[in-house]
């Protein structure tokens, strides 16, 4: 059965004018200097909390707003595949000799250039992310292909915008998620997936390639599960800032690379954690849910560790889920890998976009319960309907678990910033005064 291929009778190339050149080369510019405004900002304020510095994530710093990265893949003749969500399998890209780029922005300087084509009234992560790829910015410039899982009506609907840019290649989701009815829809998906790539690349996938790649993914997850491991034992060792940075680093960086430094950091995390075993006095440990929190703009998880609370887990796309999940094999043929790289990205993700919520909110309690957190804060993103639509499920639950929710409705800009640090520092004197250790539950479950 030869590809699905876009309809091509009414692609327009785009080709910017001089004058958007202008403006693009300045985009470009203030999302650099956005990030490294983010690092510093990182810095400043763990020094003001007396949390201990840590020379291992510099490395991390040095991939987001740095230029050795870029450089790298600047050089690169391999292609480079931008995924605009986690439910693309990286194992497959790099198994077909590309270089994997996961792309999801959350500057906002990058709007207005994306509303010249986009309307106003889609995800900002779609406009943001988008922005950048038109206006010239590194990373998302460099890719010479895409791929957009159909997550939600925007990226639907992006997916045939960006056939003016570069090739794209659509992953189509089923909204039920029953193993029984669409695993093998799954899994014809992912086969497809698979033999775009091989067209892209001009290189054959067998099982040789697949094994190899999967085992440099799986050596990846099970140096990000021993850190999430020792930050259940250490919470207050590595910030939720400091978590995402290692995390976010990975969109983009060389994988092997990426896990040796990580080793690396949970070497000197352990030799705190042997100095410093016990959380400091006023130890405010909380959870954060809800939309994804996108480089560079950490808004929120800026808000949070700044009024004195510490984000110790997380249930983020862009966070801890990006890289939990191991691809498990059970049998080592090309069909049995593709089977098991088809269940890993089926049932890993805890995305809103499915019918059913209950994996998410199981998985909410779960990490409130190991983490011991005094709360819980959800990031609800202006337009991301799916995350707004499970707030009133996630508040109930929550109630009957007696831990308290802070519901924050935001969006990318910053002109809220002191109406969220008002309403989060209110909703962690609340936790306060209802009193407890960090192995108690705090407050009677409501909602700020």
């Amino acid at each position: 059965m030869p590809l699905w291929e876009f309809d091509q009778r009414y692609r327009r190339p785009r080709v910017p004018a001089q004058g958007a050149r202008v403006r693009d080369e300045a985009v470009a510019a203030e999302a650099r200097q956005a990030a490294r405004a983010q690092i510093a900002r990182m810095h400043a304020g763990e020094a003001q909390g007396g949390h201990a510095s840590l020379p291992a994530l510099t490395y991390f710093e040095e991939v987001v707003a740095g230029d050795g990265r870029l450089a790298e893949l600047r050089a690169t003749s391999a292609p480079k595949v931008a995924l605009f969500c986690n439910f693309a399998p990286e194992e497959l890209v790099h198994a077909a000799g590309a270089v994997p780029v996961r792309v999801c922005a959350g500057f906002p300087g990058s709007i207005a250039a994306a509303e010249q084509v986009l309307p106003r009234d889609i995800c900002p992560l779609v406009k943001s992310t988008f922005g950048l790829l038109t206006s010239g910015a590194e990373p998302v410039s460099l890719c010479d292909a895409a791929v957009v899982p159909l997550s939600c009506d925007p990226k639907t609907k992006l997916a045939q915008v960006l056939t003016d840019y570069l090739p794209t290649w659509v992953i189509d989701l089923p909204g039920r998620r029953d193993y029984v009815r669409d695993m093998p829809v799954w899994l014809s998906e992912i086969r497809e997936f698979l033999r775009w790539l091989e067209k892209l690349t001009g290189k054959s996938v067998g099982r040789r390639q697949l094994r190899e790649s999967i085992g440099l993914f799986r050596r990846r997850t099970e140096a990000f599960r021993a850190l999430f491991n020792l930050r259940r034992r250490y919470p207050h060792l590595l910030s939720g800032r400091g978590a995402l940075l290692v995390t976010q680093a990975s969109f983009t960086d060389d994988v092997a690379r990426w896990t040796d430094q990580v080793w690396a950091l949970l070497a000197e995390l352990e030799g705190e954690g042997a100095r410093q075993p016990e959380p400091p006095a006023g130890f405010l440990p909380v959870l954060l849910t809800g939309a994804p929190v996108a480089w560079p703009n950490w808004k929120v998880a800026n808000v949070i560790e700044e009024a004195g609370a510490w984000v110790v887990a997380d249930t983020l796309c862009s966070g801890t889920h990006r890289l939990f999940d191991p691809v498990v094999v059970d049998e080592w043929t090309t069909s049995g890998m593709l089977r098991a790289l088809a269940l890993r990205y089926f049932s890993a993700p805890i995305c809103p976009c499915f019918v059913q919520s209950a994996d998410r909110m199981d998985r909410v309690i779960e990490l409130s319960r190991d983490f011991h957190v005094r709360g819980v804060i959800s990031h609800n993103l202006r337009l991301c309907q799916p995350t707004d639509m499970e707030t009133t499920l996630l508040r109930e639950v929550l109630k009957e678990e007696k831990i308290p929710l802070l519901v924050l409705q935001t969006d990318l800009g910053l002109e809220d910033v002191e109406q969220l640090k008002t309403r989060v520092e209110a909703f962690l004197e609340m936790t306060v005064e209802a009193g407890g250790s960090r192995s108690e539950r705090a407050g009677e479950g409501k909602e700020m």
